[in-house]
């Protein structure tokens, strides 16, 4: 019985020192005090300094519910983390969203070959991985960078209408369309 009333009293002297208000961030003194709500959040002003203390930012419901769902966080361990409920955290987790409305970086995979038929003549062939569509082909003599460059280049000016949608402004510089090219089992940074 000693030791039940002890934990309980225990408990209600960390709820108590729990809600202690912390100390200024600007003049580190404990004066803080209540002064009202703004957009529904409690503010605190510094008795000592004047200052107010900015407001906590408000929840989201689409970041809740990427920190429950990804980041395999329970609903106490995120309401501890925002200093609310367990029940504001599930109601606001409900309510949000995991549709984005940022559009997608643009994917597509080109594979690159030449292939050659005896010794002075070859193809070089550009595919589309995503459909298979032969996107462009070259007659060469001889495998060089500087060919597949420019073929990269002719690829980007025709702009692949009907192939990949989002190749279609010529004017963008190359860097900016391709992330990596793998090339003879190496990456090569672009």
């Amino acid at each position: 019985m000693v030791k039940i009333a002890a934990s309980i009293t225990m408990q209600g002297f960390q709820r108590f020192f729990a809600n202690e208000h912390k100390k200024c961030p600007f003049c580190h003194q404990n004066t803080l005090i209540k002064y009202g709500r703004k957009n529904g959040r409690q503010r605190y002003k510094c008795s000592a300094c004047q200052k107010f203390l900015p407001t906590s930012k408000p929840l989201d419901n689409d970041n809740l519910l990427y920190e429950y769902i990804h980041l395999k966080q329970t609903c106490a361990q995120i309401a501890k983390r925002y200093q609310c409920s367990a029940k504001t955290i599930r109601r606001r987790i409900k309510q949000g969203s995991l549709i984005t409305n940022k559009p997608l970086k643009p994917v597509a995979n080109i594979i690159m070959d030449a292939t050659y038929f005896g010794r002075s003549f070859g193809v070089m062939v550009f595919i589309n991985q995503l459909d298979g569509n032969i996107i462009h082909k070259q007659y060469v003599i001889k495998e060089t960078a500087a060919l597949y460059e420019a073929s990269l280049t002719t690829i980007m000016k025709k702009g692949l209408n009907g192939y990949l949608g989002w190749f279609s402004n010529p004017f963008l510089s190359l860097k900016n369309k391709i992330s990596y090219i793998y090339m003879n089992n190496r990456f090569i940074p672009s």
